[in-house]
């Protein structure tokens, strides 16, 4: 209770409101590796991040489960977003759920791609001239992988910001931790990344499960006649449910847009069943974030998917 206690002295105290550095004068080279096809708001993300001149997208990885049919749907969102320029790499490979969304690509004749996709992720950022933000929203089991096979490739990567775990709360958004699925499919790999000593900014259901998209909303994004607004209304129709919330593009934005969130910096404990624990007596390995400014963060979101 006391540990608890100072945890809340402090987070209200030096919240962290925009301490790290993030490059103001050019874009922030960002890898992305992202779940896409499994929930919906990965695709919203990917459509945030291509229209965010603040970030640029050196790769796409297709993380967990079917990575094949996953990489079929960025090559086909990336295509009508006119960026055949950006490579997509393929996961290691995981059961293959037919999730509606990746029916929305099926017909797509997958181009060349990078079929081992932590040793892609190995190649792209050590031969990099300027350093790497690894931007995750999805388990971590690639990023692990890449840390297994080259550990001097944390040399080259600046941040990793994920959306992922849970502080506070749970999907409900209450008082609840909960063992979130990013974490929690793959918890050995979270492990590995949080005890890798790279910088980590983590995006939890605290700042994430607030982030909803209404009727009013969808509305907007329906009536939009930009192919990519087009695109993301088909596949919204593909994913079958009526109000999805936008977990992921929040890490994406933190990445470019920090005073949106007030964070803590303390130490995050991985446990084997997926929760992610904050531990403030000891060491620090992670900013949480566990306030944002939702007005702003949804006219932020909005105004970019509608560009």
């Amino acid at each position: 209770m006391q540990s608890m206690a100072v945890l809340r002295f402090l987070t209200v105290l030096i919240l962290v409101v925009a301490a790290l550095a993030i490059p103001a004068a050019s874009a922030r080279k960002i890898i992305i590796s992202s779940d896409l096809g499994d929930d919906v708001d990965d695709a919203f993300a990917l459509v945030f991040a291509l229209n965010s001149p603040e970030l640029k997208i050196d790769a796409f990885i297709a993380s967990w489960g079917p990575t094949v049919k996953k990489a079929k749907m960025a090559q086909k969102l990336l295509h009508i977003a006119g960026r055949d320029d950006i490579p997509v790499l393929v996961g290691k490979h995981g059961e293959n759920d037919d999730f509606g969304q990746l029916r929305w690509a099926q017909d797509w004749k997958l181009k060349k791609v990078v079929g081992d996709g932590p040793h892609g992720l190995v190649r792209r950022i050590m031969r990099s001239k300027e350093k790497v933000t690894l931007i995750p929203y999805g388990p971590l089991t690639d990023i692990a992988e890449m840390l297994k096979i080259e550990p001097e490739v944390k040399g080259n990567i600046d941040e990793i910001i994920l959306m992922g775990g849970s502080a506070y709360k749970d999907y409900a958004m209450r008082d609840n931790p909960y063992p979130e699925h990013n974490i929690r499919s793959d918890s050995k790999a979270a492990q590995v990344v949080f005890k890798s000593g790279i910088q980590i900014v983590m995006c939890p259901f605290d700042v994430t499960a607030m982030m909803k998209l209404y009727e009013p909303e969808i509305n907007r994004i329906k009536e939009c006649n930009k192919p990519l607004c087009k695109a993301l209304y088909e596949v919204y129709i593909a994913w079958g449910s009526d109000v999805p919330t936008m977990y992921d593009p929040v890490a994406l934005a933190v990445a470019f847009q920090r005073d949106l969130v007030k964070m803590v910096h303390t130490h995050v404990d991985v446990t084997d069943d997926g929760y992610t624990k904050l531990v403030p007596d000891a060491e620090p390995n992670a900013y949480v974030c566990l306030e944002i400014d939702k007005e702003r963060f949804m006219k932020l979101f909005m105004d970019r998917i509608l560009k």
